[in-house]
């Protein structure tokens, strides 16, 4: 998996671009995310549903200038449940995962 930002096409000045692709580097499927600012994909990580979680930022969505933009992506990368964290002035996020919890930003 490939996480990281467009200009070239997307719903806005820049979205996230996230790729899968096979072993070979064969691109399986190809998608952008976001709304009609900036938003910059920072960090990726699978989850134990086969699915996957994206961190990054983003200045279409939440309380205004940079918030936490997170996804929740099926494994074929379709959204599921989004969450803008509203933490204004935070910076590209990463993804870590603890033995116990899962994915922690």
């Amino acid at each position: 998996m490939v996480a990281g930002y467009t200009t070239s096409f997307g719903a806005g000045d820049s979205d996230f671009y996230i790729l899968k692709l096979d072993p070979t580097g064969k691109v399986l499927w190809e998608k952008t995310y976001g709304g009609e600012g900036y938003d910059w994909a920072s960090s990726i990580q699978q989850t134990k549903d086969g699915g996957y979680i994206v961190a990054g930022d983003t200045v279409s969505f939440g309380a205004g200038d940079y918030d936490f933009y997170i996804l929740k992506l099926d494994p074929q990368g379709k959204t599921g449940p989004c969450n803008n964290s509203s933490l204004i002035k935070a910076h590209l996020p990463y993804l870590e995962f603890s033995s116990d919890y899962g994915p922690m930003v």
